[in-house]
């Protein structure tokens, strides 16, 4: 007799299919990246060339065989270039002067170019936004219009100038040298033969939308970044569609990842995983896509049909250079790939940042960091950090400026005066790897007292010590007729008035910060040392950090 089942546990097979596909996005997922600063300092947008160079807003990116980058410096109205060794300097236009004059160097002008490119021949090919044209850069700095004419939008192809376009963006160059231009404001992507034969690949001009197809029939939601692979296919950052789309040399349409309906952060298989806004993608030479997902600051890689974090944590701005999550991004824009190393575009960091796989980069380890300091003014005062590495290099920074020369582990002001007050941070950086900030050590300056100035030589240091262990914080100073306070907490220790002060047998309750107070005639403070008993801290100690978490949409988390 033949039987008959029901299936009535369709609600279990569904869950234990999404738990096996999780499993399966998880062991795919791609390794956190190492992100250092390669060029450019945060907060300076003056255009200056030379190492580490200024940028103000830059948005387009791209690299050519020698390893040289190059980059649109979006607000400066000029092109930049970067040799491997972190040299800046300015290969088109001036800085700060906006315009369309084609000519060489600084003669040339341009208005706020976004996409870059370049061809294997060296020549540089830029989208030149809000001249509606393309422009095209050889390796002597000469310009010329490629494309298009200045001032003229529109949507006609046709030949060199004949040509229109209305906010050109991205830019990617092929093999055989034809340019590849997200058009976006008329939600297209155009193909300019190197010939300046212009003709419209994918898309409609003036019909946004989402949708898959060949040629006209597909539809862009101002699509931002491209990136060309070597068998012709481009790669489009479909950015108000929060989507990653491809565009095959016959103009056929596709997605990769993401969808116009749900943007987000949201890792995993490629039809799971979600974006929000991303301007920029980068093909690397195995097919493996790299993506600038601007609206969340963070770093996307999509491999083996799994989209993945490898670094920025999602919403969170910063300019930090780290490992995964702990780095930082503030508006991420262009990106491309070197192999397995990535440059990107930190737009509103006015800075180029690196990323490299964190197996492949050994990070510093910094073992004692600057600390707090409080000195009379016209003293001499010393920052020092103490890190492990291979061929370690140093980087100081006052209130996030870049000191010049200040390129030791130890930095010192021989007199230290009110214009010296301010938060003084290392970054520390191995072979070929990422600057590892320190935690900032923070300078207060006293006037000199009635009695005389107060020189403190050593203060107190934290300490972590065993429950029932001794722990013994000391000051050195100098100063007349000085006298010592301790305090707890900032409350005053009785009879705790001696450059020493020895606590004989810690207990949790003794955790705690401590500082002592020094009177000669004024009277100043020393940074506070933070007493740990058994892992207990003074302070905050966060026992239990947050975790990842993956879920679909509508579950609790």
């Amino acid at each position: 007799m033949m039987m008959h089942y029901r299936i009535r546990s369709l609600p279990l097979l569904v869950a234990v299919a999404t738990f096996l596909l999780a499993a399966v996005a998880t062991a795919l997922r791609a390794e956190d990246y190492a992100i250092s600063s390669f060029a450019g300092a945060a907060n300076v947008i003056t255009g200056a060339d030379g190492t580490p160079g200024s940028f103000n807003n830059p948005y387009g990116v791209a690299i050519d065989s020698a390893k040289n980058i190059y980059v649109t410096d979006t607000v400066n109205h000029t092109i930049r270039k970067i040799t491997p060794g972190r040299v800046v300097s300015t290969l088109a236009g001036t800085a700060g002067q906006r315009g369309a004059a084609d000519g060489t160097g600084a003669a040339a002008r341009f208005a706020s170019p976004i996409g870059i490119g370049v061809d294997s021949a060296g020549n540089v090919y830029v989208a030149d936004s809000q001249n509606f044209t393309i422009r095209k850069i050889t390796a002597a700095g000469v310009v010329s219009t490629f494309a298009g004419t200045p001032f003229q939008p529109g949507s006609a192809d046709g030949t060199g100038a004949a040509a229109r376009f209305l906010l050109p963006y991205g830019i990617a160059v092929d093999s055989a040298g034809n340019v590849y231009v997200a058009d976006s404001g008329n939600h297209i992507i155009r193909k300019i033969t190197p010939a300046g034969v212009v003709t419209t690949l994918a898309g409609t001009a003036q019909q946004a939308g989402f949708a898959d197809g060949t040629g006209g029939a597909a539809r862009f939601q101002m699509p931002f970044g491209l990136s060309v692979d070597g068998s012709g296919n481009v790669y489009v950052a479909d950015s108000q569609n929060h989507a990653i789309r491809r565009v095959t040399a016959a103009g056929a349409v596709s997605t990769v990842a993401g969808s116009p309906a749900n943007s987000g952060s949201l890792d995993g298989s490629v039809g799971i995983a979600r974006f929000d806004t991303p301007r920029g993608v980068a093909v690397d030479g195995s097919g493996n896509l790299f993506v600038a997902d601007s609206g969340k600051s963070i770093i996307r890689h999509i491999a083996g049909g799994v989209v993945s974090t490898v670094a920025g944590s999602p919403g969170i701005v910063g300019e930090t250079n780290s490992v995964g999550s702990s780095a930082r991004f503030y508006d991420p824009f262009g990106i491309v790939a070197d192999g397995s190393t990535f440059y990107v575009a930190d737009t509103s960091n006015n800075q180029i940042r690196r990323g490299q796989p964190a197996s492949q980069t050994a990070l510093p380890v910094i073992s004692i960091q600057p600390f707090d300091q409080v000195v009379s003014e016209g003293q001499s005062v010393s920052f020092t950090v103490v890190a492990s590495g291979t061929s370690l290099s140093y980087q100081w920074f006052k209130s996030g400026e870049l000191i010049v020369d200040a390129t030791g582990a130890t930095y010192t002001i021989p007199a230290a005066g009110p214009n010296d007050v301010a938060s003084y941070v290392v970054s520390v950086s191995s072979a070929g790897g990422p600057g590892v900030p320190s935690s900032p050590g923070n300078l207060s300056v006293s006037p000199v007292s009635n009695g005389g100035p107060i020189a403190i030589t050593a203060r107190p240091l934290s300490q972590n010590v065993n429950p029932g262990q001794s722990a013994t914080f000391s000051v050195t100073a100098s100063g007349a007729g000085l006298s010592y306070q301790w305090l707890k907490d900032g409350s005053l220790i009785g009879g705790a008035t001696n450059p020493s002060y020895t606590i004989g047998s810690a207990q949790s309750g003794d955790a705690a910060t401590y500082t002592v107070r020094l009177t000669s005639g004024g009277s100043t403070e020393t940074a506070s040392a933070k007493l740990t008993v058994g892992g207990v801290a003074g302070g905050i100690s966060i026992t239990t950090q947050p975790v990842s978490r993956t879920v679909e949409a509508g579950q609790s988390v």
